[in-house]
C-alpha cells in the first residue's frame, strides 16, 4: 500500500515539502509520479463531489405537491352532483337585493329556507 506524505485532509505543506526533496535528491521518481497521480485523483474527486453539491442545490424544485392536489380537486366533476329537475331557490323578499356594491363585513351568511 503506497504511503501518502501528508494528510489528504489537513495537508501539512511543510512536511511535504520535505518529502518531495527526499524523493528528489533519492531519484525516487516512479514513486514522486505515483504520488502526484494520487493527489490530481484526489482533486478530481473532490472537485466533482463539489460540481454535484452545486448542481442539486441551484437545480429547479419541483413545484409544491399540494398545488398538484388542489388543481386536481379543482378539476372535479360536478355535474352529477346536481339533480336536473330542481330549479335553484330565489331568495325570498326579506332580504334586499344588492347590486354587489354594497356590502356588508365578512361573515356566513344566512341558512337557506
Amino acid at each position: 500500500m503506497q504511503q501518502t506524505p501528508t494528510s489528504p485532509y489537513s495537508p501539512d505543506l511543510e512536511q511535504l515539502r520535505a518529502w518531495l526533496e527526499k524523493m528528489v535528491s533519492a531519484m525516487k521518481f516512479v514513486e514522486l509520479v505515483i504520488a502526484i497521480v494520487g493527489l490530481i485523483a484526489r482533486m478530481r474527486d473532490i472537485n466533482l463531489e463539489l460540481t454535484k453539491r452545486v448542481a442539486h442545490l441551484t437545480r429547479k424544485r419541483p413545484r409544491s405537491e399540494t398545488l398538484d392536489r388542489l388543481e386536481r380537486q379543482l378539476a372535479l366533476p360536478l355535474s352529477g352532483l346536481v339533480t336536473p329537475g330542481v330549479k335553484p331557490v330565489a331568495p325570498t323578499g326579506s332580504e334586499p337585493q344588492r347590486d354587489g356594491k354594497c356590502r356588508r363585513g365578512g361573515g356566513r351568511g344566512a341558512f337557506p329556507a
